[in-house]
């Protein structure tokens, strides 16, 4: 029996710049406001920031990411703070909201890659778009 291959495409996940993190991570993948591309070597090195980072997911396995960061998106909220901010968890005991508070969605992008990546781009959040109710068979028993 031989394995069939499946084809990855690149997909750029991150943060817009309107966050005031530098990174989160979601569902075991780090969503970065920018990353860098590095090329050359010793005194030749050069570095590109770009937006994101890009990682390679077939079809399937971008679904279940998408899926798995929407529901953490669902429940998470970045709170403002005149000197710093936090990811904090609404589900959780003792959580208060508070005016400051914005949805993580509205920071959040996993987009399949399809433009340059030195071009600064407007990508949809996870809160421009419908998020899909998981199908009964992959839900957990």
């Amino acid at each position: 029996m031989t394995a069939t291959k499946t084809a990855k495409a690149p997909y750029r996940l991150g943060i817009n710049s309107s966050c005031p993190l530098h990174s989160v991570t979601l569902a075991g993948h780090v969503f970065p406001r920018t990353s860098e591309i590095v090329s050359g070597y010793g005194h030749e090195t050069t570095r590109r920031k770009v937006q994101g980072t890009v990682v390679y997911l077939s079809e399937d396995e971008a679904t279940k990411l998408r899926a798995a960061v929407a529901k953490a998106c669902a429940t998470r909220v970045v709170r403002f703070t005149p000197k710093s901010a936090k990811v904090y968890a609404t589900n959780t005991p003792g959580f208060e909201p508070m005016e400051s508070d914005a949805p993580l969605a509205n920071f959040v992008y996993m987009v399949r890659e399809a433009n340059d990546p030195s071009e600064e781009v407007d990508y949809p959040t996870l809160a421009s778009e419908p998020i899909a109710e998981p199908s009964k068979q992959s839900r957990g028993r």
